[in-house]
C-alpha cells in the first residue's frame, strides 16, 4: 500500500513539474505559437510545443496532447508561410491556370503570355467519369520558363456548373478519405487528383533531373485548385520536390480536407498562397458544421484575400494571418439571394475569366447525349491510364 501511495504522490508531483516551464509559468498559459516554442519546459533541454490542431501550447512529454506525434514539434512555428506574396506571380499563375483549361493550350499560352518566356513541354490528360467523378476530362499543363527558372503544373478546374452542382453533392453525402500526408481529404478531389499524379509526378521528376535549379510551382482554379493543393503536398511528401524548391498559387479553392489535412499541408508546404475575391462561393465550400472541430472541412494557409467586387491586377489584397481567418473572406456577409453575385466573384479573378479567357481558339466543343461539352482533347486520353503528350 505504501509503495502505491508513493507512487501516487510522485505521479502529482511530476504533473505539477510537467504543467510549468522553468520560470514557474505553465506552458498551457501561453496562447501564441511564437512564445509557447521558444519557452523551455520543466525539461531544461526541451521547449513548449505547440498543437496547431487545437492552437494551444503544451509542455513537453504532456499526456494531454491531442496533436500526433509527427506535429509534436518545438523547432519553430511552421505554420508561418515562407517568403512574401508577390502579386505579380500570382497573375502568371492565374494565366496558366486559363491555359489549362484551354483545348488548344500551346495557342492559349501564347495569347495570354506572348512575352512571359514560358513554353508548354508537357499536357496531361485522363478521362475521369466514374461513380463519384462527373467529369469528362482531368487535364493539367505543364510549362517552364527558362527566364524565371521554373518549372509550372496548371491544373484545370471544374468546367460545367453541374459539375459544381455534384462536387456540393458528394461532399456533403460521400465520406471523406485518408491522404498520405495526414488527415483526410473530400473523396471526389482525392479521386480527381489520383487520376493524373502517377503522370504528373514523373514528368515532374524528368523535368527536375534536367533542371534541379528550377523551382516548381503548382496551380490551378477552382477544382484545379484543390488538385493542386493535393500535387503540391505530395510532391514534397514524396521528396520529389525538395520543400524551398515549391510554391503553390490557386484561386477559388474549395476546402480540400479536414483540420488534420490543413495541419499537415502548412507543415509541408511552406509557401503556400490561396486567393480570395471578395465573396467567391466556391471558396466557402464545402461548408463547415462545428460538429467536429478536427473532422469538419478546413482551408490551409495562406489566403490572400482580395474585397473588393473588382479585381484588377493591382488591387488590394490583404494576407491572412491563420488558416481559417475570420478577418478574411469570412468576415464578409454571406446573403444566399447574392449567389449569382459570388459565382461571378469565383470565376474571374485579376479581371479575367479564368475558365472562358481561351474558349475562342479553335472550333466550339460538341455536347455528349447528356449535354456536357466534349473537349477537342478527349480522342486522345483513356479511362485505364493518364498520358503524357510533349510538346
Amino acid at each position: 500500500m505504501s509503495t502505491i501511495l508513493g507512487l501516487q504522490v510522485a505521479l502529482l508531483i511530476l504533473c505539477f513539474y510537467c504543467s510549468s516551464n522553468v520560470n514557474g509559468a505553465s506552458c498551457n498559459s501561453l496562447k501564441d505559437c511564437v512564445r509557447c516554442v521558444s519557452m523551455k519546459s520543466w525539461v531544461r533541454s526541451k521547449n513548449c510545443r505547440w498543437c496547431p490542431l487545437t492552437n494551444s501550447c503544451h509542455t513537453y512529454m504532456s499526456m494531454y496532447n491531442v496533436c500526433p506525434a509527427s506535429f509534436d514539434k518545438a523547432a519553430n512555428c511552421y505554420v508561418v508561410p515562407k517568403g512574401k506574396y508577390l502579386r505579380d506571380n500570382a497573375y502568371i499563375n492565374v494565366l496558366l491556370s486559363a491555359v489549362a483549361y484551354s483545348d488548344h493550350p500551346q495557342e492559349c499560352l501564347n495569347k495570354l503570355l506572348p512575352d512571359g518566356g514560358f513554353k508548354l513541354v508537357a499536357a496531361i490528360g485522363r478521362k475521369c467519369s466514374g461513380s463519384l467523378i462527373n467529369y469528362k476530362e482531368c487535364f493539367a499543363a505543364v510549362a517552364i520558363s527558362d527566364h524565371l527558372k521554373r518549372i509550372v503544373v496548371a491544373n484545370r478546374g471544374t468546367t460545367s456548373t453541374s459539375q459544381l452542382i455534384h462536387q456540393m453533392l458528394n461532399a456533403l453525402i460521400v465520406p471523406k478519405k485518408s491522404f498520405k500526408t495526414g488527415g483526410e481529404v473530400q473523396q471526389y478531389f482525392n479521386d480527381a487528383f489520383y487520376k493524373l499524379y502517377p503522370c504528373v509526378s514523373k514528368c515532374v521528376k524528368d523535368l527536375r533531373n534536367s533542371h534541379p535549379d528550377y523551382d516548381l510551382a503548382v496551380t490551378g482554379h477552382s477544382l484545379g485548385g484543390a488538385i493542386a493543393s493535393l500535387t503540391a503536398v505530395s510532391l514534397v511528401y514524396d521528396k520529389i520536390v525538395p520543400k524551398d524548391k515549391m510554391v503553390l498559387y490557386t484561386y477559388g479553392q474549395p476546402r480540400v480536407g479536414d483540420k488534420t489535412y490543413a495541419m499537415s499541408f502548412d507543415k509541408i508546404v511552406k509557401s503556400s498562397w490561396r486567393v480570395v475575391h471578395s465573396n467567391d462561393i466556391v471558396a466557402r465550400i464545402p461548408t463547415q458544421t462545428n460538429l467536429n472541430l478536427n473532422k469538419q472541412p478546413y482551408h490551409h494557409k495562406t489566403e490572400v484575400y482580395y474585397p473588393a467586387v473588382n479585381m484588377p491586377p493591382d488591387a488590394p489584397y490583404k494576407v491572412c494571418a491563420r488558416d481559417e481567418d475570420p478577418t478574411c473572406v469570412s468576415s464578409n456577409f454571406f446573403n444566399p439571394f447574392n449567389i449569382l453575385t459570388y459565382i461571378k466573384h469565383h470565376q474571374y479573378y485579376f479581371n479575367t475569366q479564368v475558365g472562358q479567357v481561351c474558349s475562342s481558339i479553335g472550333p466550339k466543343r460538341k455536347r455528349s447525349d447528356d449535354g456536357e461539352e466534349i473537349s477537342a482533347m478527349a480522342d486522345m486520353f483513356t479511362e485505364d491510364n493518364c498520358r503524357v503528350i510533349h510538346f
